[in-house]
Parts: C-alpha cells; sequence; structure tokens
C-alpha cells in the first residue's frame, strides 16, 4: 500500500495524500454515492484498504458501503475481524429487517468456534424476513450442539426453499441432507469442508441414516423423482456408504448403502469400485464368491463402455522402443509408490519409452522421483474419462499398465474402453478386475499358484519367477529391532490397515494372548486417530476375549523415523487375514521384526506368504488357524528361536528378491515385449525370456 506522505504513483509530484490519496468528500459534486463506492472498491483491489476505508466512512449508511467495509477489514487479520464486527452492529441496527448483518456476525463467530454466541444471534433474526433465515438458525442450532432444534429449523428451510409438496419421510431426509452437509463443514462462513469430519459425527450420522432407513423403506419407485431430487437422494446413500467405508468393522453397512446406490443407478462408477474393493475386507465369504463378486463388476463395466476400441494398428517392435504406461493415483507418499518407483528407475530406457500417468492433485517428493524416472510423466487428476482415454490413444501406448484396480482414484471406465493395445493389472490391487479388457495380471507363483488361481481371474495370469513385487524403505532408518523385551513382556503387533482387522481375526489374537500369560498386544494404525475407530475397536477387542490392559492403541506418527522405530517394540508381528499385509510386512523385515502369516487360497492372503518365501522363512508361513496360534504361542514361549529369524533379518531382507529391483524390472520387461508379441503375432502363452 502507497504511504499517505510518498509521492502518488500517478507521476502528478504531489503526495499521495494530497492526490489520488485524498479521499473526496461524500457530497462532491462531481461524483455519485455509487461512483465514490465503486472508486473506494478500485482502491481496495489495488492494496489502498486503508484510504478506500476512509472514503467509505464518509459515505451515507447503506448496506452496500457496509458490505465493502466489512469485507476491506475481514482481509486485516484479527484486529480487522473485531472492528469488522462493530461495523456490523452498526449495520445490523440501522437496517432491522435486512438479515445479511446477522448472518456475518454469525459467520465469524463460526469461523472464531463462538458457536453459543452465533446461536443467540438467532433471536435477531426474527422478524428479518429471508428464505435463509432458517437454514442459518438451523446451522448455529446444530453447532451449538442441540439437533432435534436444528432438525426442525431445517425442515422449516427445507419447506421454504424447496417449496415443494413433499411426504414427512422426504422432507426429514431432506432435513438431514443439510444437516450432514453442515457436519461435514459446509455452513456459511467456514474454508476447511472435510468429508473426513463425518467420521466422528456420530450425532449427525445416526439422524442422516434414520431418515435415510426411513425413506429408502417407502420408496419402490424412483422414476417418479425430479432429476435434481434422484440425484441428492442417490449421493446421500452413496456418502453415508463412503463414511462407514472408512470406519472399523462397517464394510458390510457400506456395501447396503452402494447397493441401494445400484439399485437407484446401476452405472454409478464409483459405487460399484467402492462396493467391489469392500469385498477384499469381508472374512464371511469365501475367495470363490470374492472373485464373482469383481467378475460381476467387470460385466457391469465392460457393458458400460461404449465404444470399446479394437482396432489398433500394432507397430512393429524392431527399430523402436516399446511405449510402456503405468496409471495409478497414488504416484506420491503411498505403498503403490514404494514398490513401483524402483521399477520405473531400474527400466531399460533405450528399450523402453516410459509414461506414467498421476491420477491425484497431490504431488510431493515421490512424485518428484517417478517424474525423474520416467520419460513423460503426466498428472490427469483434472482431465474427464473421455479426455484421458483420448490422451493415452495420443500417446500411442503400447503397453497400458494399471496400478489401481477398483482403489481409490481409479480410472476403470478408461480402461474398460480399452486405451492400449495391451492392458494390464499389476501392484495396486489384490484381486482380478473383471474386466473383458484387461489382459493380463502380473503375480508370482506363490500368490496365485496354478492352477487354482487361474480360476479366480478374468485376466490371464503372469507369473513372474521369484516375487510378485520389489519394495522401496523409507530414509534415515532407525536401527533394527533388539530381541531382549523379556522384562516388558512378550509384544505382538500389528501395523496393518484397521480395515484388515475383523473379530474373527482378533478371536485368534484372544487364543495367542491367553496362551501367552505375560504378553500384550499393540495395534498401530492411523484409522486410530479417530474416536469412533478407537471405540469400535476397543468393543470388538474385549467382545473377543482381550483384556484391554493387554493392549496399547497407536495413531498416526508425525515422523517416519519415529513410525518406523515403533516395531522396535514389537517380537512378532501377527499377520491380518483374509486380507494380508504387503507394506507393513516389508517395513517390519527391514526393522528385523518376523511377520507370521496363514497361507490363504487366493491373491489378498497369500502375498505375505510370497514375501516370507522370496526371504525363505518358511517357519513364519502357517497352514491353517490351528497352526497359526501354535506357532505364535511357540515363538513366545521360546524367544531363541525368534533370535535367530530376527538377527541379520534386515540384511537377508536387503539381499533378498524383495528388493532386488533390477532382475525383478528385466523379468517385468521380458513379459512386456513378450505380451506385445503375442499381441502382434497372436502367439500364446508369454513367457519370461531366457
Amino acid at each position: 500500500m502507497t504511504s499517505l506522505n510518498a509521492a502518488c504513483p500517478c507521476g502528478s509530484g504531489k503526495k499521495f495524500k494530497r492526490c489520488h490519496g485524498k479521499a473526496p468528500s461524500s457530497g462532491s459534486p462531481n461524483r455519485t454515492p455509487q461512483q465514490l463506492l465503486e472508486h473506494a472498491r478500485s482502491l481496495a483491489e489495488n492494496g489502498q484498504a486503508d484510504v478506500a476505508l476512509q472514503q467509505l466512512r464518509q459515505l451515507p449508511p447503506a448496506p452496500a458501503r457496509y458490505d465493502l467495509e466489512v469485507k476491506i477489514l475481514q482481509r486485516q487479520g484479527a484486529v480487522g475481524v473485531t472492528k469488522a464486527e462493530k461495523v456490523l452492529r452498526k449495520w445490523q441496527q440501522s437496517d432491522i429487517e435486512n438479515p445479511d448483518p446477522v448472518y456475518r456476525r454469525m459467520q465469524i463467530a463460526w469461523q472464531q468456534g463462538r458457536f453459543a454466541d452465533a446461536l443467540r444471534l438467532t433471536t435477531d433474526l426474527n422478524g428479518r424476513s429471508h428464505k435463509l433465515v432458517e437454514y442459518y438458525r438451523a446451522v448455529a442450532f446444530q453447532l451449538a450442539g442441540q439437533l432435534d432444534a436444528a432438525m426442525t429449523a431445517y425442515s422449516a428451510a427445507v419447506s421454504e426453499h424447496l417449496n415443494l409438496d413433499m411426504d414427512v419421510h422426504t422432507q426429514t431426509l431432506e432435513a438431514a441432507i443439510q444437516m450432514y452437509d453442515t457436519a461435514a463443514g459446509r455452513y456459511p462462513g467456514n474454508t476447511t469442508n472435510t468429508e473426513a469430519a463425518l467420521i466422528d459425527a456420530q450425532a449427525e450420522y445416526a439422524v442422516m441414516s434414520l431418515a435415510a432407513e426411513n425413506w429408502w423403506s417407502q420408496r419402490t419407485d424412483f422414476s417418479s423423482l425430479a432429476p435434481a431430487a434422484f440425484e441428492r437422494y442417490t449421493n446421500a446413500m452413496y456418502n453415508l456408504g463412503c463414511r462407514d467405508q472408512e470406519c472399523y468393522a462397517r464394510n458390510h453397512i457400506a456395501i447396503d448403502y452402494f447397493e441401494r446406490v445400484l439399485q437407484m443407478q446401476p452405472g454409478h462408477i464409483f459405487a460399484r469400485s467402492n462396493w467391489c474393493f469392500l469385498h477384499n475386507y469381508r472374512a464371511d465369504i469365501s475367495a470363490t464368491e470374492n472373485a464373482q463378486a469383481h467378475m460381476l463388476a467387470g460385466r457391469e463395466f465392460s457393458q458400460q463402455a461404449s465404444p470399446v476400441k479394437n482396432d489398433f494398428m500394432p507397430a512393429p517392435i524392431a527399430g523402436r522402443r516399446l511405449r510402456i504406461a503405468y496409471l495409478s493415483a497414488d504416484f506420491h507418499k503411498h505403498s503403490v509408490a514404494y514398490f513401483i518407483t524402483p521399477v520405473l528407475e531400474a527400466h531399460d530406457r533405450e528399450r523402453f519409452e516410459v509414461f506414467a500417468y498421476h491420477n491425484s492433485a497431490q504431488e510431493d517428493g515421490w512424485s518428484h522421483r517417478a517424474r525423474q524416472a520416467v520419460d513423460v510423466f503426466r498428472n490427469v487428476a483434472s482431465l474427464s474419462d473421455s479426455a484421458l482415454y483420448q490422451q493415452i490413444l495420443a500417446d500411442r501406448i503400447d503397453v497400458l499398465v494399471d496400478l489401481s484396480g477398483y482403489s481409490r482414484g481409479n480410472r476403470v471406465a478408461v480402461l474398460a474402453r480399452r486405451a492400449a493395445p495391451v492392458q494390464i493389472s499389476w501392484i495396486g490391487y489384490p484381486g482380478s478386475s473383471g474386466l473383458t479388457s484387461m489382459d493380463y495380471r502380473i503375480v508370482d507363483e506363490t500368490t496365485d499358484p496354478t492352477p487354482s488361481a487361474d480360476a479366480l481371474c478374468s485376466e490371464v495370469l503372469l507369473r513372474l519367477p521369484k516375487v510378485f513385487s520389489v519394495y522401496t524403505p523409507p530414509a534415515d532408518l532407525p536401527e533394527p529391532a533388539a530381541l531382549d523385551k523379556a522384562k516388558q513382556g512378550f509384544v505382538f503387533a500389528s501395523f496393518n490397515h484397521l480395515l484388515k482387522l475383523n473379530l474373527p481375526l482378533l478371536k485368534l489374537w484372544a487364543k495367542i494372548l491367553h496362551a501367552v500369560p505375560d504378553s500384550r498386544l499393540l495395534i498401530k494404525s492411523q484409522l486410530l486417530d479417530r474416536i469412533t475407530a478407537r471405540r469400535d475397536l476397543s468393543l470388538d477387542l474385549q467382545a473377543a476375549g482381550i483384556d484391554l490392559d493387554r493392549v496399547e492403541l497407536l495413531g498416526r506418527l508425525t515422523s517416519n523415523r519415529d513410525h518406523m522405530a515403533c516395531y522396535r517394540k514389537a517380537g512378532l508381528l501377527l499377520d491380518s487375514f483374509p486380507y494380508n499385509g504387503t507394506t507393513t510386512n516389508c517395513d517390519s523385515f527391514i526393522m528385523g521384526v518376523p511377520v507370521l502369516t496363514i497361507a490363504g487360497d487366493s491373491h489378498l492372503s497369500r502375498v505375505t506368504a510370497s514375501q516370507l518365501s522370496a526371504l525363505n522363512l518358511p517357519e513364519l508361513i502357517a497352514t491353517d488357524e490351528d497352526d497359526y496360534i501354535q506357532r505364535a504361542v511357540d515363538f513366545a514361549n521360546h524367544p531363541e528361536k525368534l533370535h535367530v529369524l530376527s538377527k541379520g533379518l534386515r540384511e537377508r531382507m536387503q539381499n533378498s528378491p524383495l528388493m532386488n529391483a533390477a532382475e525383478l524390472t528385466a523379468d517385468v520387461e521380458s513379459l512386456y515385449r513378450q505380451t506385445w508379441v503375442q499381441y502382434t503375432h497372436k502367439s500364446f502363452p508369454p513367457q519370461i525370456e531366457n
């Protein structure tokens, strides 16, 4: 901002305060109040806030003057906000029918967490006619914790604003949707909207789920709904499913909500993806049932895809580099990045031209590594499915490798249309896509044994000879664990995502703890930062028969080094089942802590067995639940056995196929070339080149 005593920027040679900085009087014969207002606005936009305020205060009281004065003051930090409140009070007193100054005061109170003050302001809304009066009243009641009064006000707001002839269940659902939006932070004056806020908004969730249940039970025909209403109610069911998807032990409820969405809108891509993804966590279905769910999803997506491209003109590979592209939302700090980055960096750039399509706005140091490792790195998060499809076609990709499957940020609609002659699934998803357009999945013989695993996949399985992925450890690793923990009692641990835990698994752990009386259980997961997750897991632990005094629950740590150091507390990691750990296993190995697993009957329940086989540690692979319990108890009672396994485990890991990126990448490149040859010459099946 120009100082009043400085030379005026216009070049007149006068001081700023004598030239353009001089505020004209409100009675200036040359300018109307509207012109003076616009001049003040121009001054404020050019950084001359103080001069603009000086000019505004010479204008007569009016809503437009107060509005601009408040906006300028609110940009000046806490002191300015305090001054803005005083202006709003003057505005409120001089304009007794206008609700705007009251709204603005309420917004400031909400921003500062003064919810009781905002609620007191609702009395000042009485007599001020506006369609948002009841809505603001409702938000004030809700943020002050008075949900019953809030729902009454939301219902009044819905009735007035939508002006529709609604039955009571529909009106209650509309009001609950408004309440749920507020719980997520979507209310006037708030800039920190987040769906994560819904996880711990238990009271609002209860209201919303009950309203949705009552509405659903009365609804038999969706065709009569207006398009806008149909979209709102579909989104309501979908958002409830997404909320439960992120909560411990609520997968079955989330699946029910997604199934309702699909009844209303069978082509809902995200509901179908999430529905499919959640089947991987179910402990109550078989591997065959899970595969059938994925096949169903694949058929649905394949039917929606139109048109599917099958008229590629394959270029001979002689004299050029094969164009490989990786598609993922996880080229940032994410488990997938830990496994794909060493491959990107090890690719033979003389024989392969490598692309990366990053479907996320989030970028960090891992994104930079990926960008540096490939020929072309494109952030495609802002592209529609159609635009991304066209981009991949324009890049003339030969082999497109999907690293997402049905996980968050997938582009299944692009894959279903076939964006490249050869499409392969790898690393980022533990099962089949079910898509007719996906040709292959890269696995190994342990994760997907021949021939049983072939029946669980729509893709042709390409088996790497040693292990299906390689690992990149975090930088700045602490020293590995020392086994001498006898004084503290033996510590079993789980570092897997909390969604991989379930009551049947906890009951197995209870049997282990009961058989080793001085043992303890450590569970670490970032989900435990949430109040609801900690509470619900504690209830399940007790239901399984585990004394909470023997359990330590840990959430996220800000330092990655501190996180890795937590492994030092454990004597043995207990793997989850049926959905195994992956990254957590490798972190544990590099920290010198063994992992005990059960070898299941599908990829997601055999990943740990694959990793342990690569480490040549078969004694940590149990055949069934009884064997799992027996081995865990035996290790705890005979720590010298674990000492043999733990000693040198970091070095064993570093020298194993799990960290031999050059060897694995060469094998993967051989498969890529063979799949291309198979495509161009229709030879079958692809094999690792010798």
